[in-house]
């Protein structure tokens, strides 16, 4: 599922080729960024008015330096959120992401796509999700030794929930004290608030299911542990439990293999 992820990464540049932001497709030909990323492109202040000057955009993990347009179709200066509408044939493969909404991502695992200061071909960032703080926003940190963190040049980028596989929000601002690897996303339900039309293309997920896999996701974590919140993922095999329960009754040892 997460293919689908890096097929909707959108590389922002300004007028002189320098990349600026991120951002994601989350519907035929619209995108979503911060509404400062597009300012940053057009060389301009941000300013309450919706800017109507076009900027450079690719898809790079698609098709790199396939170089399309797009111009705002919608923007919200105070929460920092611009809809993109792109112009002309998008690359083959494009595809939105899959939006998820929940009302717990604690300490859910994340990935996110960004383009740091001399890096402009991007760089993979991971870590946890932590809680809201009191704008709504929620709390990302890096919580490895080494590897590359989600820091200026991740701005309009999406943050992957590997737990509940889509994308929870988008990164808007960074924390960038010495010391500190954490930013804050804004959740995609404060986008469907500016963007009432995304509502229908949010999943709603539940905690108590959380860790159902999405469709055509296969259910393994690799060299992470279940836990509690896995209980999504643990069915399909009640008969054979019963099976061995039923030879417990009458054996002291039972060996699986």
């Amino acid at each position: 599922m997460s293919q689908a992820y890096e097929n909707s990464v959108i590389r922002i540049f300004d007028s002189n080729g320098q990349t600026v932001g991120a951002g994601f497709l989350v519907a035929d030909h619209l995108a979503v960024t911060c509404a400062h990323v597009v300012a940053a492109a057009l060389g301009q202040r941000m300013t309450v008015e919706m800017p109507a000057a076009e900027m450079p955009l690719d898809f790079p993990l698609l098709a790199p330096g396939q170089i399309l347009t797009a111009r705002a179709a919608l923007w919200d200066a105070e929460k920092d959120i611009a809809v993109l509408e792109i112009a002309g044939t998008l690359p083959s493969g494009a595809q939105p992401a899959r939006l998820v909404q929940s009302s717990d991502l604690w300490q859910h695992d994340f990935r996110a796509f960004g383009f740091p200061q001399g890096l402009p071909n991007g760089v993979w960032a991971s870590g946890r999700i932590l809680g809201r703080e009191a704008a709504g926003w929620y709390q990302i940190e890096d919580i490895k030794q080494t590897g590359y963190f989600v820091q200026p040049g991740f701005s309009g980028g999406a943050i992957w929930d590997d737990v509940l596989g889509g994308v929870v929000g988008l990164v808007v601002a960074v924390d960038t004290r010495p010391g500190v690897r954490a930013a804050f996303i804004l959740p995609v339900a404060g986008v469907a608030e500016t963007w009432p039309e995304l509502h229908g293309q949010v999943t709603q997920v539940q905690p108590a299911d959380s860790r159902a896999p999405a469709p055509g996701e296969p259910p393994y974590m690799g060299l992470r542990y279940f836990d509690t919140a896995d209980a999504g993922l643990f069915y399909g095999r009640e008969t054979l439990t019963r099976e061995l329960a039923a030879r417990l009754a009458g054996e002291r040892f039972l060996a699986i293999v």
